[in-house]
């Protein structure tokens, strides 16, 4: 067993200066303490140093502190989203995560569903990718990938059909044009949809 180091109290530090250093980093969820052993534990230390009138400086590892503070919280796919749009996922990592659904997160445990499509794309190095990235932000967890049908409700996917809409809606505003029905009347043809596009897009060609 090891020896701990006491303070003598018959120890003369009245007046001088002492540099403490501590270790708060406790566990909190949702804003408030879970655990409080370490901080229970340093009490009489301090209110020993307090009493002898000495001037203290305390110091905290603030880095951990700040992590522990970082709790993820994904109760369902509107969580999921707003993780991925926030966090920097980078390269095949952010693509195959936008092509992921939110499946459960239990006792630090993330599991999500992977469109059946992309998984020749799921190596140990890109779910390590996007392990490392949500580690980043939140505490201590596991990831688990799993293949599944996600039924067009990724993120990607919604993407997706929301560019579809939005090119429909452009075909549809050209060719309801009479200025145009009148030229495909004049020239006996009919306009090439593929070369429809929005401003903004055909102003970058």
């Amino acid at each position: 067993m090891v020896k701990m180091n006491q303070l003598d109290g018959n120890l003369n530090i009245e007046g001088k200066r002492v540099l403490l250093r501590v270790d708060f980093n406790v566990p909190i969820n949702d804003g408030a303490i879970t655990e409080n052993s370490r901080i229970e534990k340093i009490l009489p230390t301090i209110k020993f140093l307090i009493n002898k009138k000495m001037t203290t400086e305390t110091k905290t590892n603030k880095e951990n502190q700040t992590k522990s503070q970082k709790q993820i919280k994904i109760n369902d796919q509107k969580d999921r989203e707003r993780i991925i749009n926030d966090l920097p996922f980078e390269g095949a990592a952010k693509m195959l995560v936008k092509n992921t659904l939110f499946s459960s997160y239990e006792s630090d445990k993330l599991v999500l569903t992977l469109n059946t499509e992309f998984n020749n794309l799921l190596t140990k190095n890109i779910q390590k990718s996007i392990e490392k990235t949500l580690l980043k932000k939140f505490n201590e967890m596991t990831l688990e990938i799993e293949s599944g049908n996600t039924n067009g409700s990724t993120l990607s996917q919604k993407e997706t059909i929301k560019e579809q809409q939005k090119r429909k809606q452009t075909e549809k505003q050209f060719l309801d044009d009479e200025g145009l029905k009148e030229i495909e009347e004049a020239f006996n043809t009919k306009v090439d949809l593929i070369s429809i596009k929005p401003l903004k897009e055909s102003s970058n060609v």
